[in-house]
């Protein structure tokens, strides 16, 4: 910024350098007038009246991969006023309020030691309350008030409808059937017809299976599926599959998933980087890996940039290769199972709950030897009904696995 600095009939311009938002600039001394002035062009520092220490970062990162997946501060709050030491945990969603301030977790360090807090100091919920009522009370009076801009547009749509519809019946006329066969056409192929085979009705047995989540909390693979199938393509079912039959074929027939595009992809730079046509909406999983050599990430250098930024820094690029790289590591999760933690372990004092191959792992051999032929068995059943179209044994595989979780758990 070039400021112009007027003093005693003086005057002279001031090249200042700012380092972005949440950081002070450089600092320029200058004599104007006979008289020493300093300038600094960045954020003003505010002293809290407490301190907050780190005792521990923690950085998760996604099964398989350097993407972050959660991080979390492990703080305490010193008030030598108030006499307070309150250890308190942040991390997404789960924000540290103390007189009047609000700590939320925003970014780390490069070395992966330090913790990057964003701070806002909050009036309280009156005023915001007294904002929604104003809103709410605006967006009355407007559909009150005969002059306003909704009831025009109202109008003017209620006289335009009759040629409206009957634009559309003349579309619909002259090009629905040809564009509907042409459509059918181009997205049934082979892989697709396969993972059509998976029937709905077990599916949806599949989906009332209870997992763990990362949290520690219970929930049924059903609510999992959907919460997947949201994130990584932005619908609800995929080419008339539901989200039950999409997370459970992922996870069993993963090699005709990886070529299907379904993971949503908006930035057109990063449609670039993927190889992607700038008119595509979305990859496959096959689309992030080079074809040749040793089949590296394309994101790996984007994802690890955006993620150490700060949020306040972070342009629409960022943004974007964050959620992006998330979809990708939420399909992996999906096709290795690691995001299934269907397994409880007997008599574990935390009681946690296991994905199958880490169930197998880290059990003792016994249990694991149960957990193998159980999973395995269900894996078994589950091919014999794509083969045969008989889902009986996988039903019954599947009763098994639930009866497992109860005994335990419950």
């Amino acid at each position: 910024m070039i400021a112009e600095v007027n003093f005693k009939g003086e005057s002279k311009e001031i090249a200042l350098f700012g380092q972005g938002k949440g950081s002070r600039g450089e600092p320029v001394r200058e004599m104007i007038g006979g008289v020493p002035f300093a300038f600094e062009w960045g954020s003003q520092i505010f002293t809290l009246p407490f301190y907050i220490k780190l005792n521990e970062f923690q950085l998760e990162r996604y099964p398989g991969s350097m993407s972050p997946m959660s991080y979390a501060s492990e703080v305490e709050v010193v008030d030598a006023e108030k006499g307070v030491h309150m250890p308190f945990r942040i991390y997404m969603n789960h924000v540290l309020d103390y007189r009047g301030f609000r700590f939320f977790q925003s970014s780390y360090d490069k070395d992966e030691k330090g913790s990057i807090l964003s701070v806002n100091n909050d009036p309280g919920k009156l005023p915001t309350y007294f904002g929604y009522i104003l809103l709410c009370l605006g967006l009355f009076l407007n559909l009150l008030n005969a002059k306003s801009r909704f009831r025009k547009l109202a109008s003017m749509v209620q006289k335009d409808m009759v040629k409206m519809n009957s634009l559309l019946m003349v579309l619909f006329l002259g090009f629905g059937l040809s564009q509907g066969s042409l459509l059918h056409a181009n997205t049934l192929d082979e892989n697709l017809d396969f993972l059509k085979r998976y029937d709905v009705k077990h599916a949806d047995k599949f989906g009332q299976l209870l997992v763990q989540s990362a949290d520690g909390r219970f929930k049924p693979i059903d609510t999992i599926s959907m919460e997947m199938i949201n994130k990584v393509y932005a619908r609800s079912s995929y080419e008339g599959l539901s989200a039950n039959q999409v997370a459970l074929s992922m996870m069993s027939s993963p090699a005709q998933w990886q070529v299907l595009p379904i993971i949503k992809v908006f930035h057109p730079e990063l449609k670039k980087i993927l190889g992607m046509r700038a008119d595509q909406k979305y990859a496959s999983f096959n689309d992030f890996f080079e074809k040749e050599g040793d089949r590296g990430y394309k994101l790996t250098k984007y994802s690890e940039e955006a993620n150490r930024k700060k949020p306040a820094l972070r342009n629409q690029f960022d943004k974007d290769i964050i959620k992006v790289d998330e979809r990708v590591n939420i399909c992996y999760m999906v096709y290795t199972g690691e995001i299934f933690r269907m397994i409880p372990k007997q008599n574990d004092v935390a009681k946690r709950w296991f994905a199958p191959q880490d169930a197998v792992m880290r059990f003792s051999k016994q249990e694991g030897d149960e957990v193998r032929a159980l999973v395995g068995g269900y894996f078994e059943a589950i091919s014999t009904g794509l083969k045969e179209g008989n889902w009986a044994e996988a039903n019954k595989s599947g009763r098994k696995i639930r009866s497992l979780s109860r005994t335990i758990c419950f």
